[in-house]
């Protein structure tokens, strides 16, 4: 036996860490998909119980066969980059706990900043251009066009 194949030494111990954990959360997944399978799905315009726990028991599935395939073929410096992920799911979250008290146009815009961050060197004028941009898209799709009940701004 080869020290390399050893457990608890050298590279061996990222690649079986990185295939226990995705192995975990696909079986973890699976079972949080075969729990939700009891509630009702509804749409994404009017979910039921069993929408949101479906979503995640999807990426959790999704989640560890990524991690699994990279651990297997020794990539996990993908991932280890952890500002995009903070920076996209803090933009998801922001827009979440923003959009009623603050309303719909700011909140698009401040989401749309915090979801460049994930990126480096993104020029300050051009991500403000695109937030006012898909905030306009947005307010004109879903307020103007499906008359969704969203406040465009606070007052």
């Amino acid at each position: 036996m080869n020290d390399e194949d050893d457990i608890g030494e050298g590279r061996g111990t990222m690649r079986h860490t990185g295939l226990w954990a995705g192995g975990m959360l696909i079986v973890v997944g699976i079972f949080a998909l075969v729990v939700a399978s009891g509630y009702t799905f509804g749409t994404p315009r009017r979910m039921g119980a069993g929408f949101f726990p479906v979503v995640l028991a999807v990426l959790l599935v999704l989640l560890g066969g990524a991690l699994t395939v990279t651990a297997r073929h020794e990539l996990m410096p993908i991932l280890l980059r952890l500002r995009p992920v903070v920076a996209i799911l803090g933009s998801i979250l922001t827009f979440a706990l923003l959009i009623r008290p603050v309303g719909l146009l700011p909140t698009i815009i401040i989401a749309v900043i915090l979801a460049a961050l994930a990126e480096k060197g993104r020029r300050l004028w051009s991500v403000l251009a695109l937030g006012a941009g898909v905030a306009l898209v947005v307010a004109g799709i879903f307020v103007f066009g499906l008359n969704v009940p969203l406040p465009l701004f606070w007052w």
